[in-house]
């Protein structure tokens, strides 16, 4: 068992279901809520997020990235059906932004991407076959959410919403640890190398993403601290 992995991803769990749990309250707090509000969509990806960390903790306690048993593959499975939900939110997220209306054409291109992520995760015969299809199926959401806040940071749109600028540094901050990944873990000591140092990566992109997320751009929450003077 590596102790710091260990140690780094138990605390990861922690802080992720702090985000979304405080991502959640500031949703019930609104006056009028919907289902496709960000705070609501990203406290869905962040409870997600937590489910998938205690999956890869017990991979990580039991098993080692040069496991060939039918147990790790199986848990390896279930990891990417719960990875396979995170990325499905995240892309419902960019059409919310990009396609609000179009409800059917959005339906179809969820359950789309659900079932290739279920295509892979059944049919690919060992863990190399889904650890490589991993860059092929996350990268492209990355990208896309990269653009679209970035688009939306430029364009000053849904400034009242979210943060696009912090958004968008955590969208590269993560897919740099998704493409170190691979590298740390066979750098090191230990079975699973220095890929403790990718998780805290991550985890600073993923602080990024909740922070954007949960407060409004300064000037948005000046405008709201006055209007509540107003009417007070």
């Amino acid at each position: 068992m590596d102790i710091e992995l260990t140690i780094v991803v138990s605390g990861r769990i922690v802080i992720l279901l702090a985000c979304g749990l405080l991502l959640l309250k500031s949703w019930l707090n609104c006056n009028k809520r919907f289902l496709s509000d960000f705070p609501f969509v990203y406290a869905l990806v962040f409870f997600s997020l937590v489910v998938g960390k205690a999956i890869d903790l017990y991979i990580q306690v039991n098993f080692g990235p040069e496991d060939y048993s039918a147990a790790f593959l199986a848990t390896t499975r279930v990891r990417y059906v719960v990875m396979a939900v995170t990325m499905t939110v995240l892309i419902g997220s960019v059409l919310i932004i990009w396609f609000r209306s179009k409800t059917r054409a959005n339906l179809g291109i969820l359950a789309g991407n659900a079932a290739i992520w279920a295509l892979v995760v059944v049919f690919a015969p060992d863990y190399q076959s889904l650890s490589m299809s991993l860059t092929y199926l996350v990268s492209p959401v990355i990208l896309i959410l990269t653009f679209t806040f970035v688009f939306t940071y430029r364009q000053k749109r849904l400034m009242n919403k979210f943060n696009s600028l912090v958004v968008a540094i955590g969208c590269v901050i993560t897919a740099a640890a998704h493409l170190m990944r691979p590298l740390l873990i066979r750098v090191g000591t230990g079975g699973w190398g220095l890929s403790w140092i990718c998780e805290i990566i991550d985890l600073i992109a993923w602080t990024f993403i909740f922070w954007g997320f949960f407060k409004p751009p300064v000037h948005v929450q000046k405008v709201h601290e006055e209007l509540s003077t107003v009417t007070a």
